[in-house]
């Protein structure tokens, strides 16, 4: 079968899942993310140790991570929407490839995590922890970044666009990527 590839909502793109149509779905400024893995939505997960969890291809909407342990969680791939990781740890994580829509992952531990090609909208990541963290490639659309830790961090390639403070979305740019 053939990967559908334009843009659809949400519902659209859960009716496609639920037939079998996609796996791939083109998404808001081209980013591709994964439809076809299972749907997780509405649940509180407030200090769940959940470390190494894999919800690669993943839909996942609505969910409260707030205080979880996600030490080395991969979410490559994922569509997450609506999530609140607040003062998660996310230490060496994976967002590869993954989309975040209005993502709060503020004073969250993100140290040594890979958000390469990661698509990121309406997102915050004050005082984040993201020592190490790579994010090459990525593309950043109203980010609030203030406070955070980027010692480390890299991102060769990172497009944005409303990215706050902008100096360091611009020391990010310059910098590479450790891993």
């Amino acid at each position: 079968m053939k990967p559908i590839k334009k843009s659809v909502s949400g519902i659209a793109m859960a009716a496609l899942v639920a037939a079998g149509a996609s796996s791939i779905v083109t998404g808001l400024a081209g980013a591709a993310f994964a439809a076809d893995g299972p749907r997780i939505e509405g649940r509180n997960l407030a200090k769940a140790k959940l470390q190494g969890k894999n919800y690669s291809n993943h839909s996942l909407e609505n969910i409260n991570f707030s205080g979880a342990d996600l030490q080395g969680a991969d979410f490559t791939g994922a569509d997450l929407s609506n999530i609140n990781f607040a003062g998660a740890n996310l230490a060496g994580a994976s967002f590869h490839g993954a989309r975040l829509t209005n993502v709060n992952l503020m004073n969250t531990v993100l140290a040594n995590s890979n958000f390469r090609s990661a698509y990121a909208e309406d997102t915050n990541l004050i005082s984040a922890n993201l020592t190490s963290a790579c994010f090459g490639n990525a593309i950043f659309k109203r980010v609030a970044m203030m406070n955070a830790d980027i010692s480390g961090a890299g991102a060769p390639g990172l497009q944005t666009e409303a990215v706050v403070p902008d100096d360091i979305a611009a020391a990010l740019s310059s910098a590479t990527c450790a891993k």
